[in-house]
Parts: C-alpha cells; sequence; structure tokens
C-alpha cells in the first residue's frame, strides 16, 4: 500500500466579529480518518516497516510546509489524519505554526540575551 502526504486545505478563516477580531474560525476540507494516536491506541503499533514508511511520509510533507518557510511545531500522532482504507495521510493543526524567519529572529533575540546576560555577571 502507498500512501500520499499532505496538507489540510484551508477552505476559509475570519473571525465571527471582524472588526473586534472576536472567536477566530478556519474552515478546512473535510477528511475522513482519525489521529495517529488514536489509531495505534486502537489497533496496536504498526509494524517496523509500515511505521518507517509513514514516518517518511511525515517527514516528506515537513519538508513541503519548511519549503514555503512554515514551522509547525507541534507535529505529533494527534496532528497526523490516518485514514484506513485511503491511501492518503493529512497534518493538521497548524495552530502553532510560525513562519521560519520569525522563528529565526526569536532565536537571535535570544542569543543575544543570553551573551548580555553573561557578560554582566
Amino acid at each position: 500500500m502507498t500512501f500520499e502526504v499532505n496538507t489540510i486545505t484551508l477552505k476559509d478563516y475570519g473571525y465571527v466579529n471582524w472588526n473586534l477580531r472576536e472567536k477566530a474560525y478556519l474552515v478546512t476540507e473535510y477528511f475522513h480518518g482519525e489521529d495517529l494516536d488514536r489509531f495505534i491506541e486502537r489497533n496496536g503499533n504498526f509494524s517496523l516497516e509500515k511505521g518507517l514508511k509513514i514516518a517518511l511520509l511525515i517527514a516528506s510533507g515537513m519538508k513541503d510546509a519548511h519549503s514555503v518557510d512554515v514551522i509547525h511545531r507541534d507535529l505529533k500522532p494527534a496532528n497526523i489524519l490516518y485514514p484506513e482504507k485511503q491511501e492518503q495521510l493529512k497534518i493538521i493543526d497548524f495552530g502553532l505554526a510560525v513562519r521560519g524567519e520569525v522563528l529565526a529572529k526569536s532565536a537571535q533575540h535570544i542569543q543575544s540575551s543570553n551573551r548580555s546576560v553573561m557578560n554582566s555577571q
């Protein structure tokens, strides 16, 4: 069985009250499946071969996200949708995601702050 992996498609987004930016919402495609966490809990571990194949596909999906400068920051089995009968995985929940450039700036700021603290001691 071969699988394809990609991210869930965002259809719409906004706020219930746009002017006050209250109650944000996202609308995504419908995808029938359960998350890997629940699937493994219900069915037990994958065989080594199948587990490695799924891991490589997830890594490929993350490579695609990184190629457009998106860092997921919350990748875990509960954020991977796995449909038993389809040949596709979906990476979901980009709620903590940031642009790579934002993450790099934060890391630089932390490094410079640490240097300042170390130099003052």
